[in-house]
Formats: structure tokens, sequence, C-alpha cells
């Protein structure tokens, strides 16, 4: 009898400590030194497809290339695929893009862009993309469908990341990655970033709040917002940094036209005033205008453009991207790289 009653309390004391150590939340996870710089390498439209056919992918064994070589020079921590990395290929072509990433043997970020999952065929819709991602088994994979707004049939890809130190286990930060959807045909526009996708960036930095201070935090996580499509802002804080009234992080010389800023800056800005609110977020880093390579930082938060990594022609010019390094405090430091 007594023999039993040790085991029972040796057995609730071992599940006692389990339950101390066990994660409350169901969070993706990155781990990283604290105090040593995270490095990061952003590869957006990489648009790989049916070779010479799909659009803008004109010589996939190039952008490998270039891939290899970035990864291979750079040794980055971590890498994140910014959109449009596959071209409608659905669930194979989502298949084919994991096992060339998984060679590399570094964890990666799966951003949803427009031309991710266009036809809505069975296993091409953006579910079956989604649902693939999840399930895969990729032990190097950070994606979940953390939140569907079931106010658009194209949102899946909206999810946190959470950044760990590897000794303590002290929350560092958070990249949070938002769904900015498709082209939408019936009215000649990109869709916009909706108010449930708006409300779930807000809940969600208030949770991670919330764990960050358990964590002996202080004051609001420090976090990266990671898109697709660009912000209205981008624009608007280009041209206050021309006029000296915001800071270039990366300077590029262009035209910001009003064509430009209008139709591929549909995304709703009430989403910069909720990143602005919360004081979480020191960037909103995307893709999708291919040249761009403009950083900046305006309200404390820095808005960038990754150019095309992907070779959109049998005669391109050499493919760049950006290598990021982020301190503790999520300050971003942009590098580009440029193919040899």
């Amino acid at each position: 009898m007594k023999k039993a009653i040790c085991f029972a309390i040796i057995l609730s004391l071992f599940l006692s400590l389990i339950s101390c150590y066990a994660p409350v939340e169901n969070d993706l996870v990155l781990y990283k030194n604290s105090g040593i710089p995270l490095k990061i390498a952003h590869f957006s439209d990489l648009h790989f497809g049916t070779e010479g056919k799909s659009y803008h992918n004109a010589d996939e064994a190039r952008t490998v290339a270039f891939m290899d070589y970035v990864v291979e020079t750079q040794k980055p921590d971590l890498i994140v695929l910014g959109g449009d990395n596959i071209m409608s290929t659905g669930v194979e072509g989502a298949k084919k893009l994991v096992a060339l990433m998984d060679k590399y043997r570094t964890p990666y970020i799966f951003v949803f862009g427009n031309h991710d999952a266009e036809l809505f065929g069975e296993g091409l819709s953006k579910s079956y993309v989604s649902s693939y991602l999840e399930s895969c088994g990729s032990p190097y994979l950070l994606y979940k469908s953390g939140y569907t707004d079931s106010s658009s049939e194209n949102r899946y890809g909206n999810y946190s990341v959470l950044l760990k130190d590897v000794a303590s286990d002290r929350l560092l930060g958070a990249f949070l990655i938002i769904d900015t959807g498709v082209y939408d045909y019936s009215k000649g526009a990109y869709q916009e970033i909706t108010d449930g996708q708006t409300d779930w960036y807000r809940g969600e930095i208030e949770r991670l709040n919330v764990i960050f201070k358990k964590h002996g935090g202080n004051g609001v996580i420090p976090s990266l917002v990671y898109g697709h499509i660009q912000l209205p802002q981008h624009f608007e804080a280009y041209k206050s940094a021309v006029n000296g009234n915001a800071e270039f992080v990366y300077h590029q010389d262009i035209k910001i036209s009003d064509r430009m800023a209008a139709s591929d800056g549909g995304n709703s800005g009430d989403f910069f005033t909720e990143m602005k609110d919360l004081g979480s977020s020191k960037g909103y880093i995307c893709g999708h205008m291919h040249g761009l390579t403009f950083h900046v930082r305006t309200d404390g938060i820095t808005l960038g453009f990754c150019p095309q990594s992907g070779v959109p022609s049998k005669n391109a010019s050499k493919r760049s991207t950006f290598v990021y390094t982020l301190n503790d405090s999520f300050e971003l430091i942009p590098t580009l790289i440029t193919e040899q």
C-alpha cells in the first residue's frame, strides 16, 4: 500500500513538472541565441511553375543557383519566402518547393502571394495548398493556417512565429504573417487586408504581449510583419523620405507614379494605423513589385520592398535580394545580395 502511495506521489510530481514546461499555446517557434543578431534571407516572387511557360518563370535552374549562392555565402538563420513562390501549380508545386527548401536545412516561412493560388480547382486552391503545407511534415517549414477570414475565401495564411532564446526559452519577439489575398478580376484590383485580418493582428499582438511580460519582457513585444503586397504607406513614406520627412533605410531613386500607387496600393490603410497604435511591429516587409528595393522608416516602422528573386526572362538582368540582420530590439539592417 505504501509503495502504491509513493508511486502515486512521484507520478503526480512528474506530471506537474511536465505541465510546467509544456507549451500553453500551439505556437510555431524559432530559437536563437539572445544577444546575437538573427540573419534573415528573403526570397520573393520566385514564380516556380512550368518553366518557360508560366508568367515570370523563364529559367528555374538559374533561380535555384541564385538561391543556393545566397544561402551558401550568407548562411541565414531564417529564410522568408515572400509570396508568389509558386505559379498556381497547387499541391504539386508546393511539394516541389518544400523539397527544394528542405535541402538548405534552414527554418523558413511561407507567405502567400497573389499568384500562389489563383486557380480554384481541386488541389490548386489555397485551402488545398495550405492544408498540404500544414501537414507535409517538413522539419524546417514554419507555416500554419492560424486565422482564416470567413469574409474572404482566399485568406488562409495569417499566423505568427515566436522567436525565443535557445538557452532560457524566453520569448524575445515575433513574426506575424499576413495573407494579402489575390487579384480580384471582377473588380480589376488587388484585394485589401480585411477588417477581420486587422482585428486578428490586434488580438495576436495583445495575446503575445501577455506571454512576453510573463517571460520578463519590458513593455510591448517587438515584432515584424511579412506580407506579399505593400501597404499604401510604402509609397507615402517614400515621398516623405525624398522630402526629408522620413528616413531612408535603403535608398532607391524612382519616381512614384499615381498609377503605381493607386493600382497596387489597395491594401487597407487601417492596418498601418493599427501597427502604429499597438507599437509592436518594427517593420512591414513585402515583395510583389519586382524591381523595388527601397526601405523607409516612418513612425518607427520600416516599410520595405524585396526585389524579384526568380528569373523572369532568358536575358534577365542579375537577380538580387535582401539579407537582413535583426537584433533583439528588432531593428532591421538590410544588405542587398546580387547574383554573381
